[in-house]
């Protein structure tokens, strides 16, 4: 798959997706939170910190948004290198921004990872995160984390940061249903799969529907964070 199929699939998918839920849930997050956090009269510096294919960057470009992809070694499209140490090659509080993607379950060590998003943050920045609790192995290269959402709460407080919305997208039935779906996805033949992921993916919405947010913020397929530094003379 070429980048510009990855990010129509993230970020405009069909019905016939097998992740149209999660991926629809995850574009309303973002879109929530550039209207709430980013005023057009002012400049913000955003860095993707592990962009991937960048699916979300027409997002930020159309508010006029400075973005900057960041990724490891196996990725020739972007600005910035992820080093192996999970460091970038830039000053202190550079970005107003980090966006991190269903990035953190795949870093080696997610409190560094974390430390470095909180040292390239201005004072006043913004950290917006997700990524999973329930979901399937998926290497990209590789898979190592999944988190409950007072684990996760833990590392990123515990890297300097102050949590301004934690939001849990996918109950746990919801997520339940999702597993099954993958489950069995690649069993069935071509021809049925796009049909049999409609049918899962209104089965999703619904029992998704049917729970309330705050237990969904306790127990979810992915979880959407928004955090801030604390002030960093503090540490």
């Amino acid at each position: 798959m070429n980048i510009e199929s990855g990010k129509k699939r993230i970020l405009h998918p069909t019905i016939f997706s097998s992740r149209y839920f999660f991926h629809l849930q995850l574009k309303k997050n973002i879109i929530e939170v550039i209207k709430l956090y980013f005023n057009q009269d002012r400049h913000v510096k955003l860095i993707d910190f592990g962009c991937g294919d960048m699916p979300y960057k027409s997002l930020f470009l159309n508010k006029g948004i400075d973005y900057i992809p960041a990724d490891i070694s196996n990725n020739n499209n972007v600005s910035l290198l992820i080093e192996k140490d999970g460091t970038v090659n830039v000053p202190s509080n550079t970005f107003q921004a980090v966006l991190s993607t269903q990035v953190l379950e795949h870093v080696d060590n997610p409190a560094v990872y974390l430390k470095e998003a909180w040292r390239i943050l201005k004072q006043d920045g913004l950290l917006i995160l997700s990524t999973h609790g329930y979901w399937m192995y998926h290497p990209h290269p590789h898979d190592y984390w999944r988190w409950t959402s007072e684990g996760l709460k833990k590392v990123i407080i515990e890297a300097g940061f102050e949590l301004v919305s934690f939001k849990g997208i996918g109950s746990r039935s919801a997520s339940g249903l999702q597993l099954f779906q993958d489950g069995i996805l690649n069993k069935l033949p071509h021809i049925i799969r796009p049909v049999f992921s409609v049918f899962m993916q209104i089965l999703i919405f619904a029992f998704n529907f049917i729970t309330k947010q705050s237990t969904r913020n306790e127990d979810a397929g992915i979880y959407f964070v928004v955090a801030k530094p604390i002030k960093k003379d503090l540490l």
